[in-house]
């Protein structure tokens, strides 16, 4: 086996592309359910071919280009693309012939309306599918405030390292580090144990799984510079598996392991969302807005490993004609009430 879990986590790592445009994608959703879908792309050497690109898009959309000076008086390429899309179905099928760069990432969107009478509340969603199957959420390692850096943008997070509370927020992000890494970790030996016992079905790790992820991730963290040699001379696998299984099931470990080789080995370049909803926004579970007021959010490969990652708003829109149905009855029915009309009485 040409990698182990050492050489996985340092492949995860690696992941992260600077070469590709910094890309920003805006959906302005209508209350009919359309969506205009925005893709701002810019950067001093960038590409903008359909496989350097983070987000697909193609000779059918509006495209506008130009230059442009940055704050630090760099002369940038940006490219502005623009495209309509009937319903939520239509985009989800543009996604599913994508071709650019994260072309290996499931996304699908979701729009949904609930009429009230007096106001309609609409929804809509940006989810990025998860990558494995039986990670754990990285909730389970963090509290509430190293969870909320784990999803800050990366911008917001170097203001504030810089800023005048630098400290403080340098203690939180090395703490969020440290148990970020033990979050992959376990996830990733979970993965392994479950795809292993998959191909050995069910032969392979006799016991307690739990205990068996426990030992192994144990071992990866106490023998981090050995690992691999630990891992090629069967040791390892005879402490998960006893002697005669880590003979009989060799292949399929490393089977297993060239899976989550696989999986994390697709290539994938961070990008941001913005959502503007019809009608007053009331709620969404992003963690800034921009200058506008207009949530955004960081699409990194972390986010949606274990999973799924979703984006959501929600807004509301008063309907005027049934408050003005609403009041105009109620005026008659008041006025019916107060001034009855008198019946007269018959001619004699």
């Amino acid at each position: 086996m040409k990698k182990t879990f050492k050489t996985v986590l340092i492949l995860f790592l690696s992941l992260h592309s600077c070469n590709e445009p910094e890309t920003t994608v805006t959906d302005i959703v209508r209350m009919d359910g359309s969506i205009e879908r925005r893709i701002e792309m810019r950067g001093v050497n960038a590409k903008f071919n359909i496989p350097d690109v983070q987000v697909p898009y193609d000779s059918t959309w509006s495209i506008r280009d130009s230059l442009e000076i940055n704050k630090n008086g760099d002369t940038i390429r940006v490219r502005r693309a623009v495209k309509n899309f009937s319903n939520a179905e239509e985009l989800n099928n543009y996604y599913s012939s994508d071709s650019s760069l994260n072309k290996s990432t499931v996304r699908r969107v979701e729009f949904r309306k609930k009429f009230r009478w007096f106001d309609t509340h609409y929804n809509f969603s940006e989810i990025v599918e998860k990558r494995i199957n039986h990670g754990y959420p990285v909730a389970s390692f963090m509290p509430d405030d190293e969870l909320k850096w784990f999803y800050l943008p990366e911008a917001e997070k170097t203001r504030l390292l810089i800023g005048p509370d630098s400290l403080r927020y340098k203690v939180l992000d090395d703490s969020v580090k440290s148990h970020q890494e033990i979050w992959m970790w376990r996830s990733l030996i979970s993965e392994w144990i479950n795809t292993f016992n998959k191909l050995t079905e069910g032969k392979g790790i006799k016991g307690n799984t739990k205990e068996k992820e426990a030992i192994l991730y144990s071992m990866v963290r106490d023998n981090m510079n050995d690992f691999d040699s630990l891992w090629s001379q069967g040791v390892i696998l005879k402490k998960l598996t006893g002697e005669k299984e880590a003979i009989e099931f060799k292949e399929e470990a490393d089977s297993a392991m060239r899976v989550i080789e696989d999986i994390l080995g697709q290539r994938f370049s961070n990008y941001n969302v913005r959502i503007v909803m019809p009608g007053k926004q009331v709620s969404s579970n992003s963690m800034l807005k921009d200058s506008t007021g207009v949530p955004l959010w960081q699409v990194k490969y972390e986010f949606f490993l274990t999973e799924p990652y979703i984006m959501k708003a929600e807004s509301i829109v008063y309907n005027i004609w049934a408050w003005l149905i609403t009041a105009t009855f109620i005026i008659l029915f008041a006025g019916a009430i107060i001034f009855p009309v008198k019946k007269q009485k018959p001619a004699i």
